[in-house]
């Protein structure tokens, strides 16, 4: 059975036993469908205001992450086209190899220069 075909089949075994549980409980509490129906608009809807309060903070948090020199630097240091990052030595002592601490890159630097 290739994997495509048991990936098939899963999902629909999950969708088929998420079916059967929902129908199993309504059955056993014999419950008014209305009433279940309006219970998961409230749940859907304080979901969505939960959502809609977390995710500008997420993004804000982020966002004030990716701000630090730190982490710039560190995405300038991935990039293949960035011989080399100059900063302190402490700086240059938590990031990547390419960053090299601003004493050992004078003579770096002047050997670039004059290529």
């Amino acid at each position: 059975m290739s994997p495509m075909v048991r990936t098939a089949l899963t999902h629909a075994g999950t969708a088929i036993g998420g079916g059967l549980a929902v129908v199993t409980l309504l059955g056993a509490k014999s419950s008014d469908i209305v009433a279940v129906y309006d219970q998961m608009n409230v749940v859907i809807a304080e979901v969505t205001k939960l959502v809609t309060v977390v995710m500008p903070l997420a993004t804000a948090a982020y966002g004030i992450y990716k701000a630090t020199t730190k982490s710039k630097l560190a995405d300038i240091e991935q990039d293949p086209r960035v011989k080399g990052v100059v900063a302190t030595p402490e700086l240059a002592a938590e990031l990547g190899p390419k960053v090299v601490p601003s004493a050992a890159a004078l003579p770096v630097a002047a050997k670039v220069a004059t290529e």
